[in-house]
């Protein structure tokens, strides 16, 4: 096959895989493969950026443990951000400056010992730039020519285009959030006005506990001021969380443990109100690697909330866990036969604000808990029927 005929053949394979595929990380996955058969490279990296110069993906196609991965793009990403800060806006964006032999010195240092050449290739829109690739040592162990400079670069112009598109959705998606905080100011202000009430009220009896030398009234009172306050504070880290882009901090975590916590922790709450909580975990790996700390928050939040709606005589809650093995997914559902809710309560239920508890709750809740889901690249639904009960279901990916 000739070089004409290699680059169209890659950007027809590229523009066949987007057609299918909407993960970004997945189409520069395949970009930088098209750039190691062009060239025909060892290995090769891409990183790509916001436009706050915040790393969005690291795709690396050298065979790596997860741990020395995370390490190289740490290195790469501080090399970046170094090289970015020293110099001047238009001078990141040339080819010129990533060839120059002490930047390309600097890299060699961060990807390891042994390498004898690389091609390094800003990838940008205009004067923004939008991210860098690599590609190491060509398998032939010559240097790398002309052409497979020229090639490369063509295949970062592609890069640049599905980049652009990443940071203009989450744009879009970053203005939507803040636009439903601005549409939804007057119902939280509702929110914030009954707690305040409630402040005002506990710091009235604890006054008059204090002059009356009344220990019982202080301590009562002191608790709804107490609680009060607590509902403004969660209130506020709530909306800061929601508001806020961020990429999910993965560790691993046993899902079995982590499920098991949870219903541990709100089984006396449920005893209280004689709800019966099933657990039911099937086949699952030993570890995934999750933020285990949303995820536990998440699961914590749909029990708090199916545990709301179970108002009738034998309520019960069920929490099931596995691994669909079709999808690898790890597969979470929490079900209640409580009071359910109409089809079009529903489909309101992930959006910011939206609560069924009549001033109960922020209504940000759910809100979170999908964002702290999508931030894992997994995905929640929720069905209910009105007086047979609600069922959400959490899928994540099972990466160990």
């Amino acid at each position: 096959m000739n070089k004409k005929n290699a680059i169209l053949t890659s950007f027809l394979n590229i523009s066949d895989f987007m057609n299918f595929v909407d993960s970004p990380e997945l189409i520069l996955g395949l970009i930088i493969e098209e750039c190691l058969l062009l060239t025909r490279s060892q290995w090769g990296i891409i990183l790509s950026y916001d436009d706050n110069l915040n790393i969005y993906s690291c795709q690396i196609t050298k065979s790596l443990s997860e741990d020395k991965k995370a390490g190289l793009s740490a290195a790469l990403d501080k090399a970046v951000k170094g090289l970015v800060a020293s110099k001047a806006e238009d001078a990141i964006i040339k080819e010129s400056f990533w060839a120059n032999r002490d930047v390309k010195g600097l890299f060699k240092g961060c990807l390891g010992k042994g390498i004898d050449d690389l091609l390094i290739n800003p990838i940008k829109k205009k004067k923004a730039f939008l991210g860098l690739a690599i590609v190491v040592d060509k398998k032939s162990g010559l240097n790398f020519t002309k052409s497979d400079k020229d090639n490369f670069g063509m295949m970062c112009q592609e890069a640049s285009i599905v980049i652009d598109n990443i940071n203009l959705f989450k744009a879009k998606i970053q203005n939507e959030r803040m636009a439903a905080v601005g549409q939804t100011i007057t119902g939280i202000s509702h929110y914030i006005k009954n707690v305040l009430q409630g402040i005002s009220t506990g710091s009235y009896l604890l006054n008059t506990g204090i002059k009356a030398n009344d220990l019982k009234t202080i301590e009562e009172s002191w608790s709804v001021v107490d609680k009060n306050a607590k509902r403004i504070s969660d209130l506020v880290l709530d909306m800061l969380y929601y508001s806020k882009e961020r990429k999910a901090q993965k560790e691993n975590c046993d899902p079995k443990a982590l499920i098991q916590d949870v219903a541990e922790l709100m089984k006396p709450q449920l005893d209280d109100k004689k709800i019966e909580l099933k657990v039911s975990l099937g086949d699952m790996p030993g570890y995934v690697k999750i933020n285990e700390k949303g995820i536990h928050r998440s699961i914590l939040n749909m029990i708090s909330n199916a545990m709301d709606a179970c108002t009738k005589p034998d309520s019960s809650i069920s929490i099931e866990g596995y691994l669909d093995r079709p999808t690898q997914r790890l597969a979470i559902i929490i079900r209640d036969n409580g009071k359910g809710m109409p089809a079009e309560e529903a489909a309101k239920i992930f959006q910011p604000f939206y609560s069924t508890k009549k001033g109960k709750g922020t209504g940000l809740g759910l809100a979170i808990t999908k964002k702290v889901v999508e931030e894992h690249g997994g995905s929640i639904k929720c069905s209910s029927e009105p007086g047979k009960g609600t069922t959400f279901e959490i899928l994540l990916p099972a990466s160990i």
